[in-house]
């Protein structure tokens, strides 16, 4: 699913939140309080979703070609660091 960069923005200005992000491969990810993590991969023109966590994603971490979603509730997620 792809997603314009104004609805990712509305939806966290909603919740008063700024996304966290992170760059990995040349690949741009971003999540929200809502619990959801996009990837861009063309430097935030558009986005896509990648998943939907169940608790809010407060921090996101890499290493290597991983990427770690810090949430409030449900822990520490490891994601893959491709783009669908």
């Amino acid at each position: 699913m792809r997603i314009a960069l104004g609805q990712i923005m509305t939806h966290t200005s909603e919740c008063r939140c700024g996304p966290s992000q992170r760059v990995i491969n040349a690949l741009v990810f971003a999540a929200d309080l809502g619990g959801n993590v996009y990837c861009s991969p063309d430097n935030g023109q558009t986005w896509n979703s990648v998943t939907t966590l169940r608790a809010p994603v407060v921090d996101l971490r890499t290493q290597s070609s991983e990427i770690w979603a810090l949430t409030d509730g449900a822990g520490i997620v490891r994601l893959t660091g491709s783009c669908p």
